[in-house]
């Protein structure tokens, strides 16, 4: 029974904390931090907010980071996330700064950058001054057009990944506007091949201190009171200006091209005008409760900070913690950090027994277990723990599963019938060997006689575990004699993914120690045989097709013989202690 007044939280490595929350979201980080000091110190170290400031940030204007330039990563992330001063970009047409709450990236395209139909022609569109913009300083006014035509674009590279976005025109009606009310404009947005319209109004139509009789044409009313529940109207901005939602898209790889927003209206052909164009704002798409969430958020960061911070003799601070903050931040450390975890307080604990926890560790291979463990019911720490404890066989048996009990990645092993052996068909060259272990391949390839040695194997990286290095291994043994006379050449490993491509040269034979410009080297395993690092590859999404490995020796053509495959494994990388 832990002391009332002991402090869970510190029991935690700050290191494993740190971790943790930088994968979370800078709101999350925020609210972590008025927990206790503990919190804080790992909440605002430079390993979080590190994370949180977008590596592939977009070339700015000279001196956009100069005023000064931030100390710490907090502080960078805090001055890109200023949204009333967002930095300007190199070509001088756009400006950018991160969401304070998700940090993702977001965007003022100018009115300048825009396509506007007429827009170079001064007795349809003027380009005024902008003094209350806080960083466009010019806007489009129009003067009068039949046919009105927006169009704006920006590469989906620009944007955050799994990111949903809504696009929005930012603009003014000057005094005199007319011709916008009616009829409505066409709002689109096209990302890839897909493309979403809606049906919107510059011009507000009923507000809470209006009624239908400020429409004094007819047709108007008649119009807006058939299109209200369908048409989408203007908000008005913290700054004065007002924005319309064109529409909202989902950046999902940060590779599909461009994304093309549009607003025009071209079938009524009566004129308008009135209308001041800043630009189109691409942001973050907020729930309905992000707004006051965020304020609470900036609050507790701001100056009741220390308030917060004090800590009860008798309360555990871990206990202060949001439940579904907790959950968020231990569900993204790795089960070896789970274990050391769950030592710490039954709060730990609670959260890292769940199936919620475990799931996402079992989701995608859950179904060797079901042909594994036919009527038994597990949760899904058990199956976890069934599927880290050794490989099981899949249903053709030519190979098997397992999960990385420390990281929770996905390994395999490719038998030796799984496998392309170069002239594997002919009696004389390769033999099939009985090799009977529990839940291993019942065969293994013995090499008789070859020249020509190649052997392939061949995964889809949709199998194994996204954003991880992997290493490659040749499973083998050789027979006493081969073993002996140390004869067997130097070969030629390749492991290939995607357009990488990666080779070494290996021996099968042993050696006391690698050296640089030296071959690879086998090392013994705990079940009596061999492996041979083939190489390594990194798989990012799992969309780069097929991770083809190959080793071979086709130069020498001399004899090879006294080798036995029993397959190739593909594993994590684990780091050198």
């Amino acid at each position: 029974m832990e002391a009332a007044g002991t402090c869970e939280i510190t029991r935690l490595p700050e290191e494993l904390l740190s971790a943790a929350l930088a994968l979370t979201t800078p709101r999350d980080a925020c609210s972590a931090a008025v927990v206790s000091r503990d919190l804080r110190a790992a909440a605002d170290s430079d390993a979080v907010w590190s994370r949180f400031v977008p590596h592939d940030l977009p070339s700015l204007a000279d001196g956009e980071l100069c005023d000064p330039a931030p100390a710490s990563a907090k502080g960078r992330f805090l001055r890109l996330s200023d949204s009333h001063r967002p930095l300007l970009l190199a070509d001088g047409l756009m400006s950018m700064w991160l969401d304070r709450e998700t940090g993702a990236k977001c965007y003022m395209l100018s009115a300048r950058s825009l396509h506007i139909s007429w827009g170079d022609t001064p007795e349809y569109w003027r380009w005024i001054p902008l003094p209350d913009s806080c960083r466009v300083s010019e806007g489009a006014e129009l003067r009068v057009v039949c046919w009105l035509e927006i169009r704006g674009r920006i590469h989906s590279k620009m944007l955050s990944q799994d990111t949903t976005y809504a696009a929005y025109i930012v603009f003014k009606l000057g005094d005199k506007t007319y011709g916008l009310d009616y009829p409505a404009q066409e709002a689109s947005i096209t990302v890839a091949e897909s493309t979403s319209t809606r049906k919107v109004c510059l011009q507000s139509s009923v507000n809470e201190d209006e009624d239908w009789a400020g429409f004094g044409d007819p047709l108007r009313r008649r119009y807006h009171r058939a299109c209200c529940g369908h048409l989408v109207f203007p908000g008005k901005r913290s700054d004065g200006w007002m924005e319309l939602k064109l529409g909202e898209l989902y950046v999902k790889d940060c590779d599909t091209g461009e994304v093309c927003m549009n607003l025009m209206e071209t079938k009524g052909c009566g004129p308008k005008g009135g209308l001041v164009v800043q630009g189109i704002e691409i942001r973050p798409k907020k729930g309905l409760a992000s707004s006051s969430a965020m304020s609470k958020s900036k609050h507790q960061a701001g100056g009741e900070e220390q308030a917060a911070t004090t800590k009860s003799t008798v309360a555990c601070e871990i206990v202060r913690l949001p439940p579904e903050l907790l959950m968020k931040v231990l569900s993204h450390i790795t089960p070896q950090d789970a274990a050391r975890a769950a030592a710490v307080s039954q709060a730990f604990r609670a959260i890292l027994d769940s199936d919620a926890f475990w799931t996402r560790f079992v989701t995608s291979v859950h179904n060797l277990l079901l042909f594994h463990y036919n009527g038994q019911t597990l949760s899904q720490k058990e199956m976890f723990l069934c599927l880290s404890d050794g490989p099981i066989l899949s249903v053709t048996r030519r190979m098997s599963m397992w999960l990385d009990r420390q990281t929770g990645a996905k390994c395999c092993m490719l038998s030796a019938r799984a496998l392309n052996i170069a002239w594997s068909r002919k009696p004389q060259h390769w033999r099939w060997i009985i090799h009977c272990t529990d839940r291993s391949f019942s065969q293994a390839a013995e090499l008789l006689s070859v020249c020509w040695f190649e052997i392939r194997g061949k995964i889809d990286s949709e199998m194994l575990s996204l954003n991880s290095t992997y290493a490659a291994y040749l499973v083998f043994k050789l027979d006493d004699e081969s073993a002996h006379r140390r004869d067997f050449p130097v070969l030629k490993a390749s492991v290939r993914i995607g357009g990488c491509k990666s080779t070494r040269q290996v021996s099968l034979h042993g050696s006391d120690g690698d050296e640089d410009g030296l071959p690879s080297h086998p090392q013994q395993r705990a079940d009596d045989w061999m492996e041979l690092e083939l190489g390594e590859f990194y798989n990012k999404q799992g969309n780069d097709g097929e991770v083809c490995i190959r080793l071979s020796e086709t130069a020498e053509l001399n004899n090879k013989k006294g080798l036995i495959v029993y397959g190739m494994e593909i594993r994590p990388k684990k780091n050198k202690t």
